[in-house]
């Protein structure tokens, strides 16, 4: 598990979205990753499900590395 923490507006998402995408250019993700986004989430269940809806499959599989985090 990775917790990128910082205020609103300082560049966590831009950041992550371009260590993904050097990576993919690397080499393609072999496993399953989950980006979640903990704002609005003010249950377990909510979080388990967001986990769940948000994991992207490898680029080798055909899924982008482009984030969609759900609200």
């Amino acid at each position: 598990m990775l917790c990128i923490r910082g205020r609103c507006g300082v560049g966590k998402t831009y950041t992550w979205e371009m260590f993904l995408g050097e990576v993919h250019a690397a080499e393609p993700l072999q496993q399953k990753y989950s980006y979640v986004s903990l704002f609005g989430l003010d249950t377990l269940d909510k979080f388990k499900t967001t986990i769940f809806e948000n994991t992207s499959q490898s680029k080798a599989s055909g899924a982008s590395h482009r984030l969609k985090p759900s609200t």
